[in-house]
């Protein structure tokens, strides 16, 4: 973690297990993620669980819940 930013360790440091906060912080530091893509990569994309050897699958659309509830059905 000693080339991210304060702002992204401290975004890290709130990560209770290790191994998914290495993860994210490798992730961080090979796709060279801001601030706020890494805050949405944590809330959206990866479980919170485990860390995965892959990127994980995902939509195509950011998962913003306000968006989505906003959508009306018909």
């Amino acid at each position: 973690m000693g080339a991210l930013p304060w702002g992204h360790i401290i975004e890290l440091l709130r990560l209770k297990d290790p191994a998914v906060r290495d993860w994210y912080a490798q992730q961080t530091l090979e796709k060279n993620w801001k601030l706020q893509v890494l805050e949405h990569q944590i809330t959206c994309i990866v479980p919170a669980s485990r860390p995965t050897p892959r990127p994980p699958t995902r939509s195509r659309y950011p998962c913003d819940r306000r968006w989505r509830s906003s959508v009306s059905r018909s």
